[in-house]
């Protein structure tokens, strides 16, 4: 006979059965909600809906796609590029994020000419940014049963073909999946680390974190920078141009 626990747990996960759909779709309809005000054009309602949104919690690449597209028709450009920014970390190489991302920052007044990267640090880049976090992971996971399983046969297994082409297909495998280790590192830390920033507000970089000090240039709201350090009220920031220097953190809207 059932103890009266057991019968507890049933009932409980019978019921959490029952309301779980009805919260998915409660979850649908609260989101298509914000999709109605954008179609509407009530872009500050939108805006508004979506932020709440994501303080509640919900973290999807397309509530801050939309919440991007929101400020850009408010003219808002450093908040739309923030929020581009933010549903690329989530969704990288996502076509339509990236398209409104170039449209957002050709608004902005850019004075600066970027520095690029070593070419075999763009390419391993995109190659990164081709598949998502959770993809780069099942991928290593993969490949790390996969060699498990083939050095496992290779020594205790008498297949010929096994004895014979193990080893040639380890090494290789072996490669990719140090590579895949590394790409999915990278992939985690740029999804995670809020190293990069958005200035919402006019700017100044310094020499040095004190005003005293030499002022280097004038920015704009929209630049993207690179954090490196921070004392105090400042920030030692990189530019696109590699350029380092000392900004103030207020307006500054961390990726």
């Amino acid at each position: 006979m059932r103890s009266k626990t057991t019968n507890t747990l049933i009932t409980l996960v019978f019921f959490i059965s029952l309301i779980n759909p009805f919260y998915l779709i409660g979850q649908d309809v609260s989101i298509s909600k914000g999709h109605q005000l954008l179609q509407d054009k009530k872009f500050e309602e939108a805006k508004n809906f979506y932020l709440k949104l994501i303080e509640a919690g919900k973290q999807e690449k397309s509530l801050y796609y939309n919440l991007g597209i929101a400020c850009f028709e408010l003219e808002n450009y450093p908040e739309a590029i923030l929020y581009f920014e933010k549903g690329k970390q989530l969704a990288p190489g996502n076509e339509a994020i990236e398209h409104n991302l170039k449209l957002a920052n050709s608004k902005i007044d850019h004075a600066f000419i970027r520095v690029e990267n070593f070419f075999l640090t763009r390419w391993w880049t995109v190659i990164s940014n081709s598949m998502s976090l959770g993809v780069w992971t099942f991928l290593t996971i993969a490949l790390l049963i996969l060699l498990v399983v083939i050095f496992y046969l290779y020594h205790l297994g008498s297949n010929f073909f096994i004895h014979k082409w193990g080893m040639k297909i380890f090494v290789p495998l072996g490669i990719l999946f140090l590579f895949t280790i590394a790409t999915t590192n990278k992939n985690h830390h740029q999804t995670t680390n809020d190293d990069h920033a958005i200035l919402l507000e006019e700017n100044e970089l310094f020499s040095g974190p004190d005003t005293r000090s030499t002022s280097i240039h004038a920015l704009s709201p929209g630049y993207k920078v690179k954090i490196i350090d921070n004392l105090d009220n400042w920030l030692k920031v990189e530019l696109i141009n590699k350029e380092i220097g000392w900004i103030r953190d207020s307006g500054v809207a961390r990726i």
